[in-house]
This record gives structure tokens, sequence and C-alpha cells, in this order.
């Protein structure tokens, strides 16, 4: 095993409770390792990825896989290319409450799918922040860096998207900016899911749904 952290006192930290090896540069234990997990900031997954991938190293990746889709195609080509083993950190799909929707979903005692929702709001004070995460070039903002979660557990469990509406509001004007958001996923199978999220906001709520026509499976409040 072998930790890379730029800041080498945290690797060396990390590496005295495990038993590894710390290095400043992720280069550098490529030779010494079978696989890797990539939870270096956003902007650094696809670098990082792609290098790890030349290596011929399985992947685990946090998500987001990239960027844009742009990063994520050129990542898939180098996993390809190499014939590794990888996959994105969508941790949410292996929680207790996604998992159950997905039985009872597969079991048919839902029904038919009507609706999927998810409200995910959250507040994560800016000043207290890296400051690559309040960098939405960087980050992606709340979608890349949060939220994305929700958006796949409800393309896991409600499959192909035919079209996509979504809205957002940022505190500042820009590309990629997004602090708040609205999205309306159609699926193919006729399913319509709903999703609003936040992490500025001063009412922080998070729950799960989703509605068939033979029964109904929701969370309260942080999933419990």
């Amino acid at each position: 095993m072998a930790i890379a952290e730029v800041n080498l006192g945290r690797a060396q930290e990390l590496a005295q409770e495990t038993g590894g090896r710390a290095v400043a540069d992720y280069r550098e234990m490529l030779e010494a390792v079978d696989a890797v997990v990539i939870s270096s900031p956003n902007f650094l997954h696809h670098e990082h990825a792609i290098e790890c991938a030349k290596a011929e190293k399985h992947i685990y990746c946090e998500k987001p896989m990239g960027l844009s889709l742009e990063q994520a195609r050129d990542i898939e080509q180098a996993t390809s290319r190499s014939q590794v083993a990888s996959v994105v950190g969508f941790s949410n799909r292996f929680g207790g409450d996604v998992q159950t929707m997905l039985r009872l979903n597969e079991a048919g005692e839902l029904g038919d799918l009507i609706s999927l929702a998810s409200r995910r709001l959250c507040f994560i004070d800016p000043q207290k922040t890296p400051a690559w995460r309040r960098d939405h070039a960087q980050s992606g903002g709340l979608l890349f860096e949060i939220n994305i979660h929700e958006i796949d557990w409800m393309m896991w469990l409600g499959g192909e998207v035919q079209s996509v509406y979504a809205r957002k509001w940022s505190q500042e004007n820009g590309p990629r900016h997004n602090d708040h958001l609205w999205v309306t996923l159609n699926f193919d199978g006729g399913a319509v899911g709903a999703h609003e999220g936040s992490w500025l906001t001063s009412n922080p709520q998070f729950f799960r749904s989703v509605e068939g026509t033979r029964a109904v499976f929701s969370t309260d409040e942080w999933g419990s």
C-alpha cells in the first residue's frame, strides 16, 4: 500500500496508520501497486485516471469521472486500451435506502414506476471549504461535487433518460456556476424524475421517494 499526497506530512500520518509508504507524487507509487483509489480534487481526476490507466492499474475514481463529457470519454478510452477494471465512486448506490428501492422495484412490488423524487438541500460554509471547491471551474459546482449522487440513483433506478430539463441559480454568473439546481428527467419507461438541490440553503432538507402504481417508497429527513 502507498499513499500519495502533495502534503507529504499528511501522507506520512496515514501511512503510519496503514503500514503503507508515503510519497508526494503519485507517479512514484505506481510501480508498487495493483490498483488505485483516486480521491483527489475533482479537477485532477482526468489527469490522474489517464496516467494510472496508462500504468495499467485498476481504478476506483471518486465522482465526478471528469469535468466534461470529453474528459469522461478520455478516461473510458484509456481504461479500455489498457484493459483495466474501473469504476466511478457513486457510493450512494449502495446505501440501505437505494438498495431497498432497487430490491422492491426488481421484485415488482412498486408496480410500474410513475415518479422518482429527490430533494437534497444543505449548507456548506464557503469560508470553511477548500478553495478548489469554491471555484466552480475546478469542482463543477454543486452538481458535480455533491448532487450528482442524486441524479445517479434516479437514473440507476429509472433507466434510460429520454430528455432533461434543468435550471440553476448561483451567487455568481458563469457558464459552470451552480449553487441551486432544479432537474427534471423524463425516462424512456414513462416515469418522471424530479430533483432539487442546494449547498447554500438556510433550511437543510434531504429526502428520496419513488412512486409506483402499486406502492410508494420514501425516506424522511436525511434518509432516516
